[in-house]
């Protein structure tokens, strides 16, 4: 895993565009009204077997509370137990980012959500019911873009 502390760098760049994918996702799955990315200071829960650099997750989102994000990250091809508090670690929402990326647009997604972030495709679900992808939304669009590769 990348260290930390907080490695801040001059400029906006960098944070616009991560807002304003968090922006997009949120409205391509009409929760953009209930857009709540957490601070990067904020925790969150991931799974001991998450190797670094892996690319396929299962994002599921509790009751932030305090500190806690409320984010879990976990392997979506797992066979280890997440509900045994020995598989899991709480590290900053930072250093999951820095870990992997690949989960840094889901975050603002709110309370609820679920995300299962495969190769092939993306699934939204929130409690238990999937999500309708919007028409001509961001996320539809970046699905077709990937799926005719």
């Amino acid at each position: 895993m990348q260290s930390v502390p907080i490695a801040w760098r001059l400029g906006v760049t960098q944070s616009m565009m991560l807002l304003r994918l968090q922006k997009d996702i949120t409205e391509s799955v009409g929760l953009e009204d209930e857009m709540d990315a957490p601070s990067i200071t904020s925790s969150l829960l991931v799974g001991t077997d998450i190797p670094q650099g892996g690319d396929e997750f299962i994002l599921e989102r509790a009751n932030p509370m305090g500190a806690d994000s409320g984010w879990f990250v976990g392997c979506s091809d797992t066979l280890v137990n997440y509900n045994d508090e020995s598989n899991l670690i709480r590290i900053s929402v930072y250093q999951a980012i820095l870990n992997w990326p690949r989960i840094a647009p889901f975050l603002a997604l709110p309370q609820g959500c679920r995300i299962d972030l495969l190769r092939a495709n993306t699934l939204f679900t929130r409690g238990g019911s999937p999500l309708e992808i919007k028409p001509g939304s961001f996320v539809e669009a970046f699905s077709k873009r990937n799926t005719s590769r």
